[in-house]
């Protein structure tokens, strides 16, 4: 996800992936079955749209803040959130990963965005395995295959307007602010060099 994240940054439009089917990094495993990328990808093209948002950060050292970045322990990224029909025009889809490995994170959003609702995707290893899992739990129940050829149904956790965003260690995140009515994520503003802090 982090690689996605500074591709857009960088504005290139395409990533390829090494390998689908076989390989240490493959999307599905040698019995057919969706591996964690496989998921990941899945949220990344329902949630994620193609306009990219700066966003400012800050951590919290001894009690100072201090600028954060995309070298830290936590990357933050925002895009306006995809035209899919389930989320409305000026909507936003913040995403994150944590590498911090025993403690969440907690993030609160600032000035008007705190006070939207938040639909949050949090991404974690199968509870009691580690991070070579095969399997990959959504908002603590594990994603899988319905049978052969279906995906499970793929719903958010909607969080108390005002509650701060948890970031569990070692996880994955998608928040989508459906009312953040982000103006470069508006369909009359256009997305050829739209940037909006968010």
């Amino acid at each position: 996800m982090d690689k996605l994240g500074l591709a857009a940054k960088l504005g290139l439009d395409v990533v390829i992936r090494q390998s689908f089917y076989g390989g240490a990094q493959a999307m599905i495993g040698n019995d057919y079955t969706p591996l964690p990328d496989y998921w990941l990808s899945v949220l990344y093209k329902r949630l994620v749209g193609r306009t990219v948002l700066s966003v400012k950060t800050a951590i919290a050292t001894n009690g100072k803040l201090v600028e954060s970045s995309e070298t830290g322990l936590v990357r933050v990224y925002a895009h306006c959130t995809r035209s899919n029909g389930v989320y409305p025009p000026g909507s936003v889809t913040i995403y994150m990963l944590s590498l911090v490995k025993n403690e969440t994170t907690t993030i609160y959003l600032s000035g008007e965005l705190n006070y939207k609702p938040v639909d949050e995707y949090v991404l974690t290893p199968h509870v009691g395995e580690g991070l070579n899992t095969s399997r990959v739990d959504l908002n603590g129940k594990e994603l899988k295959m319905v049978d052969d050829v279906t995906l499970p149904a793929i719903l958010p956790h909607r969080l108390v307007i005002g509650s701060p965003l948890h970031l569990p260690p070692l996880s994955l995140a998608f928040y989508v602010l459906p009312n953040a009515q982000a103006k470069a994520c508006m369909p009359e503003i256009g997305r050829a060099s739209c940037r909006e802090r968010v």
